[in-house]
């Protein structure tokens, strides 16, 4: 039984290749927000606009049961800013390296920055990390196959691997942007833990700084066939003088969408820097 919702025809082959070039512009104007209600617009229509459209499909039927250990599918989620709660204490060398941050966006007291010296990293093309990718305006894909779960972002064209085998993590592996990851079931939710982590990323878009000992838990729960939430753990005491529980935060499917192509490259963002940061700094 199919449950896809009713689509537009995809435009032609020609047509969207001009449309995907003027797109890629666009995302990097959206990432950088700039202007605060150009990316609340994009929040609305993002999915839209960033992800390809499938052939018309017919109208989805009701849909009542709640697939058991299966979360396969694209999934989207609202933009989320800050994953760290006021309550929550950044070891010294933490705090001086986030309020040392320079971004897009008002924190406390310090400045908004629309120019080349933003320190994002992903304005500087790096990866975007375990959790902030999952809440940035482009949706991703859960693919099960057996012994593990792969999940393809759009946002940079990402894939994540999990390992659903029953391997332990190990004890002291090579740090890397996403981590190592092992899942397991915990009923019908999936739990997935990650270690491994290396220290150049940021957990969330207003800057706040993780270690290599960042240790994360997250759990994905199926409350509706249309409907999941992700909330997850962190615990990183080399930066934080306690762990806290971020979500849960809803999550909608979205059948027949598809992951655009969506890379960051060195002409992309000398141009990004050139036709929106420069200019998005002169009076």
């Amino acid at each position: 039984m199919s449950h896809r919702a009713s689509l537009p025809v995809q435009p032609t082959l020609e047509n969207r290749s001009g449309a995907v070039r003027d797109l890629r512009r666009m995302v990097f104007e959206m990432r950088f927000a700039v202007h605060i209600a150009v990316l609340g617009a994009a929040l609305a229509f993002a999915p839209d606009i960033f992800s390809q459209s499938a052939a018309q499909m017919p109208p989805a039927k009701m849909k009542s049961e709640i697939p058991s250990r299966d979360f396969s599918g694209v999934w989207y989620g609202p933009l989320e800013l800050n994953f760290v709660p006021a309550s929550v204490t950044m070891q010294p060398w933490a705090a001086a390296k986030f309020n040392s941050e320079k971004t897009q966006y008002k924190v406390g007291d310090r400045p908004v920055v629309k120019d080349t010296t933003n320190t994002d990293p992903i304005l500087h093309c790096d990866p975007v990390s375990i959790p902030r990718i999952y809440w940035s305006v482009h949706p991703f894909e859960i693919i099960q196959i057996p012994g593990r779960i792969l999940m393809y972002f759009e946002e940079f064209h990402t894939i994540r691997e999990i390992w659903m085998d029953g391997r332990a993590l190990p004890k002291d592996p090579e740090p890397t942007w996403l981590g190592y990851s092992i899942g397991r079931w915990d009923g019908n939710d999936l739990v997935v833990e990650t270690s491994g982590f290396n220290d150049k990323s940021w957990l969330d878009s207003v800057g706040h700084p993780h270690s290599d000992a960042l240790h994360l838990t997250e759990r994905f729960h199926r409350v509706d066939h249309d409907t999941m939430e992700l909330s997850f753990t962190i615990d990183d005491p080399k930066t934080y003088t306690t762990h806290w529980t971020f979500g849960p935060k809803t999550m909608k499917l979205k059948p027949g969408w598809e992951i655009g192509e969506l890379f960051c490259t060195l002409e992309d963002q000398k141009n990004f820097e050139k036709s929106v940061m420069e200019l998005a700094n002169k009076p």
